[in-house]
C-alpha cells in the first residue's frame, strides 16, 4: 500500500466525481458506484484499497458537511448545565459501596 502524501486532503467532490454542491442522493450514488468498482474483492489492482479509502473519506466528509449545514443550532434551554466537578481520570474505578452476597437457599 502506498502512503498518501502529506498536505491538505483532496477535494471530496473531485474524488467522488460529482459537482460541488451536489445533492446528497447524487453523492450517495457516486460513492456506491466508486466503492463497488474499487473494492478489493472486485478490483485486483494493488492500489485499490488506497483509492477506496480516499473515496470513503471523501464520502464521510461530504455527508458530515451536509449534516452540519442542515442541523439546527443547539437550544441553550435544553443544554445540561455545565459540570461543577472534575471528570474522573481515565482508568478510574467507581465504587458504589459495599456489596452484600447472600447465600443461596438450600436446594
Amino acid at each position: 500500500m502506498t502512503r498518501e502524501p502529506p498536505g491538505p486532503p483532496p477535494d471530496p467532490y473531485r474524488v467522488l466525481g460529482v459537482e460541488p454542491g451536489a445533492r446528497q442522493a447524487e453523492v450517495r450514488r457516486a460513492y456506491r458506484a466508486r466503492a463497488k468498482s474499487l473494492h478489493p474483492d472486485t478490483n485486483p489492482r494493488p492500489d485499490a484499497p488506497d483509492h477506496l479509502a480516499r473515496v470513503v473519506d471523501a464520502y464521510r466528509r461530504l455527508i458530515q458537511q451536509d449534516a452540519d449545514r442542515t442541523a439546527p443550532p443547539p437550544d441553550p434551554a435544553t443544554q445540561p448545565p455545565p459540570s461543577t466537578h472534575s471528570p474522573r481520570p481515565r482508568g478510574a474505578t467507581i465504587v458504589a459501596g459495599p456489596v452484600r452476597i447472600q447465600p443461596l437457599p438450600p436446594a
